[in-house]
């Protein structure tokens, strides 16, 4: 169901984007030319009525979520769930799936990685030296303070 979520992510995120203006622009043209427009459209406040008809466009929830998310399920929900057009964009770039990934790595996200690695590493280190500290101390303790010690807890 998480990776679902970002389907519903990038479809909400690309509506905004694109729908949203581009039915702002249709409802105000039709409402110039005397067309008929939805009862509840108000050129001053147009964003409500703009909403519903961004939400009603079932066209558009189809094609960003519907169906990726099912064919991301009939796949056996494996690897990232994937917008058509996304897809074919992906087809038709030189260098294809490839040259996205290397996009990616070339925004920060390979020294992301890198550093968040060299992080995990350090902190190994430290607990193994940590260990080794400890366990030297504890060799170095007369046997009996060892045997008080573990009478006490």
């Amino acid at each position: 169901m998480a990776r679902g979520l970002g389907l519903i992510y990038q479809a909400d995120d690309r509506a905004r984007a694109e729908q949203l203006d581009r039915w702002r622009r249709y409802l105000i043209a039709e409402a110039d030319a005397g067309r008929q427009v939805p009862a509840n459209w108000n050129p001053v406040k147009p964003w409500s009525c703009i909403m519903l008809k961004v939400v009603e466009d079932h066209a558009f929830w189809a094609e960003c979520v519907h169906v990726p998310a099912s064919a991301w399920t009939a796949a056996g929900s494996r690897g990232r769930p994937v917008i058509a057009s996304e897809a074919s964009v992906l087809n038709s770039l030189a260098g294809g799936k490839d040259a996205q990934e290397s996009v990616a790595e070339d925004s920060g996200e390979r020294k992301r990685r890198a550093q968040a690695n060299r992080d995990k590493r350090m902190a190994k280190k430290k607990r193994a030296r940590d260990d080794r500290e400890e366990l030297k101390r504890y060799r170095e303790k007369p046997d009996k303070a060892n045997g008080l010690a573990l009478l006490v807890l």
